[in-house]
C-alpha cells in the first residue's frame, strides 16, 4: 500500500518535524494536514542560543497538549484546570485546610501527588455526601509523602487521631502508611505511624494516633500528618485518599481562595511572547490532557465533563471549535449519550485534523465496560460521522492518536497505541462515507501511557516508545501496512544501561541513505539515537547521552534499586538522573552550525533523604539540553536548569517546540514545590555566533570558539568538512565580520 506522510509540510522552503507540538502552513488540509504526528526533519536557517524568559501570569501550559504552532509562528495552548491561578488566596481554616480537596487543586497538602475527579474515576464506596467532588492520588513507590501542617499544636493529654479515606489506586491495590508527628520548622518529625492494605473500595481507616505528656518536644509543636512512603518498603502501587481529619480538632477549611485563567486556549506571539487572545473559559476539565489542533480558520480542542450534580445538560464531554484570530467560540459540539455515557471517563487527548471533513477524539473508558473509543466529528455540523471501539477495550491514559496519515486514495488512516500489554496498537481507515474499516490490530506488546506514535518519512515504519515494565522492550519498530512488530530494543530494566522511554518519538530521515534517526528521551538523564535501516528492518542504538557518573566500583546491576542515589557516585548526579520526558529535533542549514540539534526537556529525579528546597523529595527541578548530533556521537552544546528555578516538565509536557528560525519555546509545568504556582514560558532564541549563550556575539564568543578547537571539540566543525580545520575558523570569522562583529 502506498500512502502519502500526513506530518511532513514544505512551508516557505523549510521541512518540518517535531516531536512536540503542531505546525500548520496556513490552510485547512494541504502539506501538513494539521496533526500531531512528528516524522522527517525540519531545516532552519541557524542553531540555538540565545536564552529569554517570559512569565505569563495565569497562564499554566498543559503539561500533554504542549504548544501547537501555525504559520506566523503563533503558539496556541490550553491552560490546565487542575492549575488554577489564585488570585485571592482566602483565609486558613483551623485544623486541616481543604480537607476534601473541594477546590480541585493539591493546594496546601503536598509536596507530591495530584489531584482528580471521583465522576471521572467511579469507584465503590464513594458518596457524594460523605467525599464530595475531588480526591488525591499518590504514587507511594516513588517515596512521595501527601500531607499537611495544622494551624493547631499539641496540647498535653490530649488523644490525636489522624485519619482518611484511602483506597488502592488504578488497580485497586495498594499499602497505605499514616504518620503522624511536629513541625520543627518546617521539618517532619516522626511520632507515631501505622500501615494498612486497601483495595478497589473506598474505605476510612482507622489511621493513627498520638497522645502527647507534659515536658515532650512536641506539646505546643504545630501538629504535621501525612500519608508516608514506608521508608521505600512499600510494593510498587498507587494510592488514592480523601478527607484528611484529625480528632478531637474541627476540619473548618475557611474562606476558599478565588481562582482564574483556567480551561482557556491562549494565543501567543512567538517572537515576542505578547498574549495575543485568550479564550473564553471553556466548561469541563483538560488536566494534562488537553492541546490544540489548528485549521485554517478554526482551531479545535476537548475537555472532559465537568461535576455537575443537578443534570446539566451541558456538563458533558465538548469538542470546542473557536476562531483562530479571537478565539472567541464557534461550537461547542457535545453529545452526553456518547462521550459520558455510564462508563465513560471522557474525551481525552488532542484532537487530530482529517483531510475528509472530520475532526479525531479520542474519549476514555472505565478500563472495565468500554475505552479507548476514537469518534470522528464533522468540523462544521460538529455531528459524529462514525465511532471506533477497539477489541478488549484498549486505552491510554493521556489518550493520544497518532500517527494519523493517509493512504493512496486520500483517506484517513488513524493509529493508536495503548496501555495493555498485549496486542495494544490498532489502525482504522476514514472511508470518507460515514463508516470506518479497521486495518489491523497488533502492535507492541508493552505498557504505554500516552499512546502516541511516529511514522518514518519512507512510512517503512511506525516507532511507538513504551514503558519497560516486566523487562519488556521500550522501543518498537511496527509495520505500518500490518501492525506487526519489526524489531524492538530491549529495555534493560534494572541494570545501568536501561531504557525506559517516554513520550513521541523525534525522527530525522536521512539526506545522503535510506536511513532514519529516532530520538527518544528516557530515565537517568538519558537521551538516545537509534539508527532505523529499512533494508534491513532493524533499530541500532547509535549514542547515548549519560551527563552523570555511576559509581566505578559496581557492576551492571544497580545495587539498591534505580530510585536511590546509591547507585551514582555523587548526590548530584543523582539529582540529575531524572526523566527526559520529552525530546524534539531540527536539522539546522547554517553554515556555522550545521547538523541536528535535539532539544530534551527533563524532570529531575528527587532525593527523600535530602531536604526540601534542596533538590528533595518535594522538589522536581526540570532542565532544559541542547545536543548537536555529529553523526556517531554528540556535542554537548548548553545545558540549564536557570538556577534551579526552572519548573519540571512533568508527564512528557509537549514541549519543546521548535519556530521557524531555529529557536524554541518550551513552557514549564508545575513543579511540585510550587503547588499550583503560574507557568513560566521560555524561548531559546537563534544566533549561530553566540558560542558562549550569553544573549550577544562578542568577544568572548571567538575566544570559546577558538577554545574549542584548540580542545579538538567537534562541535566547532562549521565547515562541512569531516575533521577541524583552519576552514572551520576561517567560516567563522567571515561570517563575524558579515554580521559586523
Amino acid at each position: 500500500m502506498t500512502k502519502e506522510v500526513m506530518s511532513v509540510a514544505v512551508v516557505c522552503g523549510l521541512t518540518v518535524s517535531f516531536a512536540c507540538g503542531q505546525y500548520d502552513p496556513g490552510a485547512w488540509w494541504t502539506d501538513y494536514k494539521g496533526g500531531p504526528e512528528r516524522t522527517g526533519s525540519r531545516v532552519v536557517p541557524e542553531g540555538p542560543a540565545t536564552v529569554v524568559e517570559w512569565t505569563q501570569e495565569s497562564l499554566q501550559p498543559n503539561s500533554m497538549g504542549g504548544f501547537s504552532i501555525d504559520g506566523n509562528d503563533d503558539a496556541y495552548f490550553m491552560t490546565r484546570s487542575g492549575q488554577q491561578f489564585v488570585i485571592d488566596p482566602g483565609t486558613p481554616g483551623s485544623g486541616l485546610v481543604n480537607p476534601s480537596l473541594e477546590d480541585g487543586v493539591i493546594g496546601p497538602w503536598g509536596p507530591n501527588g495530584g489531584v482528580a475527579d471521583h465522576a471521572s474515576y467511579p469507584k465503590p464506596g464513594y458518596s457524594s455526601g460523605t467525599l464530595g467532588t475531588y480526591f488525591g492520588y499518590m504514587s507511594v513507590f516513588n517515596n512521595e509523602t501527601v500531607g499537611q501542617i495544622s494551624d493547631s499544636v499539641f496540647e498535653a493529654g490530649t488523644a490525636y487521631t489522624f485519619s482518611a479515606w484511602v483506597m488502592g489506586g488504578g488497580n485497586d491495590v495498594g499499602e497505605v502508611v499514616f504518620e503522624i508527628g511536629y513541625s520543627d520548622n518546617g521539618n517532619f518529625v516522626l511520632l507515631n505511624s501505622a500501615q494498612y492494605t486497601v483495595n478497589g473500595t473506598w474505605a476510612q481507616q482507622p489511621g493513627v494516633s498520638w497522645t502527647p505528656q507534659g515536658g515532650n518536644p512536641e506539646v505546643g509543636q504545630p501538629i504535621f500528618v501525612r500519608l508516608g512512603s514506608g521508608n521505600n518498603s512499600l510494593p510498587p502501587e498507587d494510592i488514592w485518599f480523601d478527607l484528611f481529619n484529625i480528632s478531637p480538632l474541627v476540619n473548618d477549611p475557611g474562606t476558599p481562595p478565588t481562582v482564574v485563567g483556567f480551561n482557556q486556549v491562549f494565543k501567543l506571539n512567538g517572537g515576542t511572547g505578547e498574549v495575543m487572545a485568550q479564550s473564553p473559559e471553556l466548561l469541563g476539565s483538560t488536566r494534562d490532557y488537553g492541546g490544540v489542533a489548528i485549521g485554517a480558520d478554526a482551531i479545535w480542542c476537548t475537555t472532559s465533563s465537568p461535576v455537575d450534580e443537578n443534570g446539566d445538560p451541558n456538563a458533558t464531554s465538548t469538542v470546542w471549535k473557536l476562531d483562530k484570530d479571537d478565539l472567541s467560540i464557534i461550537g461547542a459540539f457535545r453529545n452526553q449519550a456518547v462521550f459520558d455515557d455510564a462508563f465513560s471517563q471522557g474525551l481525552r487527548g488532542q484532537p487530530v485534523l482529517g483531510n475528509q471533513g472530520n475532526v479525531y477524539v479520542y474519549e476514555r473508558g472505565d478500563g472495565v465496560n468500554s475505552g479507548g473509543e476514537i469518534h470522528a466529528i464533522n468540523a462544521t455540523t460538529g455531528a459524529i460521522s462514525w465511532s471506533y471501539e477497539p477489541f478488549l477495550f484498549l486505552q491510554t491514559f493521556f489518550g493520544t492518536l497518532g500517527p494519523v496519515y493517509e493512504d493512496s486514495q486520500g483517506r484517513s488512516l488513524i493509529t493508536y497505541f495503548s496501555r495493555d500489554t498485549l496486542l495494544t496498537g490498532v489502525q482504522v481507515r476514514d472511508n470518507g462515507n460515514g463508516t470506518y474499516t479497521e486495518m489491523w490490530f497488533g502492535g507492541p506488546d508493552s505498557f504505554n501511557w500516552f499512546g502516541s506514535g511516529a511514522l518514518a518519512q519512507d512510512e517503512s515504519a511506525i516507532f511507538v516508545t513504551t514503558f519497560n515494565d516486566g523487562d519488556v522492550p521500550s522501543l518498537w519498530a511496527i509495520d505500518p501496512d500490518f501492525g506487526n512488530v519489526l524489531d524492538s530494543v530491549p529495555g534493560d530494566r534494572g541494570l545501568i544501561s536501561e531504557r525506559n522511554h517516554f513520550g513521541r518519538p523525534s525522527l530525522i530521515a536521512s539526506s545522503t541513505d535510506n536511513t532514519t534517526a529516532v530520538y527518544c528521551g528516557g530515565s537517568f538523564g538519558k537521551i538516545h539515537k537509534y539508527t532505523w535501516n529499512p533494508a534491513t528492518g532493524s533499530l541500532t542504538e547509535t549514542w547515548v547521552y549519560h551527563p552523570v557518573a555511576l559509581d566505578v566500583d559496581m557492576d551492571n546491576q544497580f545495587d539498591a534499586g534505580p530510585l536511590t542515589p546509591d547507585a551514582w557516585a555523587t548526590l548530584e548526579d543523582f539529582v540529575l538522573t531524572g526523566e527526559f520526558t520529552v525530546v524534539s529535533a531540527v536539522e539546522a542549514n547554517d553554515p556555522l552550525r550545521p547538523g541536528t540539534y535535539v532539544y530534551g526537556g527533563m524532570q529531575s529525579q528527587k532525593d527523600p533523604n535530602t531536604p526540601s528546597g534542596q533538590n528533595g523529595a518535594d522538589s522536581q527541578i526540570g532542565q532544559y539540553v541542547i545536543l548537536r548530533d555529529n553523526g556517531p556521537n554528540y556535542d554537548l552544546i548548553y545545558r540549564t536548569d536557570f538556577d534551579g528555578t526552572l519548573p519540571s516538565t512533568r508527564y512528557g509536557s509537549q514541549s519543546p517546540t521548535p519556530l521557524s528560525d531555529g529557536s524554541f519555546i518550551f513552557a514549564g509545568g508545575n513543579a511540585s514545590i510550587t503547588g499550583s504556582a503560574n507557568g513560566k514560558i521560555y524561548k531559546i532564541g537563534a544566533n549561530s555566533l553566540d558560542w558562549t549563550i550569553d544573549g550577544s556575539a562578542s568577544f568572548f564568543d571567538a575566544l570559546d570558539f577558538l577554545g574549542l578547537y584548540d580542545a579538538g571539540n567537534t562541535s566547532v566543525d562549521v565547515d562541512g568538512i569531516p575533521g577541524l580545520d583552519p576552514g572551520d575558523i576561517e567560516l567563522f570569522l567571515l561570517e563575524a565580520v558579515a554580521d559586523g562583529n
